[in-house]
């Protein structure tokens, strides 16, 4: 792997062990759900929010619990970073952090591949909108994707986790694919919570026009809860992060 590739990529692939459930405290099952792993397996899990409840790590643990009982392929997944910025705890929590410190964020797109099929998860953004939300712009997530031989315009299948600027700001880079969400993320950005300014100042409303364009032209694949997208890998709402956000087992 050449250097330039490996600035910009971070190379995981990661599974699980078997993980006992009863007897164990949320915290405990929490955790050895997260440190567990080995490598025959694959379980990916994005969008991790330190301060879960009980309940929250209950949820989540039990569907990989479930998931580990299940005969999977093995995936390469590749963590493409392609922008990151400077920020503190109150910039990226709403309502603000009282314990406020220095917090940068990466931003990344994700490639899950094996040899019969590859699938791209969330889109990223582009340089005009880097600039306007002040985001050091590294390269184009297609760009990236170029390093790994993938070619954006032969991505059969993209998952669109949450529609969040920095994960929907690319939908028409990939314009020969079909794109995966839940239905009530599609409900909630186009719904009545986007009448008020905190809850969209993170959604871009051309970005969210381009995903409806996409389902009147059938290229896009609704998810209702727990569904597998492809062999080993499933769609979920998340429990943990905004309504409609969706995790990938």
């Amino acid at each position: 792997m050449s250097a330039a590739m490996r600035s910009s990529c971070h190379i995981a692939c990661i599974g699980y062990g078997k993980l006992p459930l009863d007897g164990i405290s949320a915290e405990r099952r929490f955790r050895q759900c997260f440190e567990r792993l080995i490598v025959d397996q694959l379980s990916i899990m994005f969008l991790v929010i330190p301060h879960l409840s009980a309940s929250s790590k209950n949820v989540m643990c039990a569907r990989l619990h479930k998931a580990q009982t299940m005969t999977h392929p093995a995936y390469e997944v590749f963590a493409v970073k392609y922008a990151e910025r400077d920020g503190t705890r109150s910039d990226h929590f709403m309502g603000g952090d009282p314990h406020d410190a220095p917090m940068p964020m990466a931003y990344y797109v994700w490639l899950i591949r094996n040899r019969e099929r590859q699938l791209l998860v969330d889109t990223g953004f582009h340089l005009e909108l880097a600039a306007r939300r002040n985001r050091r712009y590294l390269r184009a997530p297609t760009d990236a994707l170029a390093l790994l031989d993938v070619d954006s315009q032969k991505i059969s299948e993209v998952v669109i986790t949450h529609m969040h600027n920095d994960h929907a700001g690319g939908i028409l880079d990939y314009p020969n694919a079909t794109f995966h969400m839940q239905d009530v993320e599609m409900a909630y950005v186009t719904g009545r919570q986007m009448r008020h300014e905190f809850l969209r100042r993170s959604f871009v409303a051309e970005h969210v026009v381009s995903m409806v364009r996409k389902v009147f032209e059938d290229r896009v694949a609704f998810h209702d809860g727990d569904d597998e997208i492809a062999p080993g890998i499933v769609s979920t709402e998340s429990p943990v992060t905004p309504r409609g956000c969706s995790a990938y087992v």
